[in-house]
């Protein structure tokens, strides 16, 4: 039987598989450079006869071949990621966090000028939200006969 996880637990456990910690991000860049750095030593091994201007000219060509896409891909790029995604949520948080003022009666919402607009083009103005509309089982009752055939 596999147990329910609430959205803090769910969360959690997406935060550890995102998780990029120093250490980690240490490891690949030296691990990359090691690799890179023996694969370049068995390649010159090849070529005796080469000076060691040569030696170092290949040595970073190599490295800069081999190493900067792997840091580029382990690195950077989930690094980036990451936070667009944090920005992403930071941006929600902003807009959900307003306190809106709304009217008790009539539902429409003041803005910051003191305007008051529908609750719909309060919303669709700050957001990304769209809006459908329908009618409650409530209100369908109490509509007009009329509106209901239609």
């Amino acid at each position: 039987m596999s147990e329910k996880k609430t959205p803090q637990e769910q969360a959690s456990t997406t935060r550890r598989k995102r998780s990029y910690r120093p250490i980690g991000l240490l490891l690949i860049i030296v691990g990359s450079i090691f690799c890179a750095e023996a694969l370049v030593m068995f390649v010159l091994s090849f070529f005796p006869d080469v000076s060691l201007l040569e030696i170092m000219f290949y040595d970073a060509a190599m490295l800069s071949v081999l190493v900067f896409p792997s840091v580029y891909f382990f690195v950077f790029r989930p690094v980036e990621a990451y936070t667009c995604e944090l920005e992403q949520a930071l941006a929600e948080i902003r807009i959900l966090r307003e306190i809106i003022p709304i009217c008790a009666w009539c539902k429409k919402v003041r803005d910051d000028k003191g305007y008051w607009h529908k609750v719909e083009t309060y919303i669709s103005e700050r957001t990304d939200a769209e809006f459908t509309h329908g009618i409650c089982p409530e209100c369908a009752k109490k509509a007009p006969s009329k509106q209901r055939s239609e």
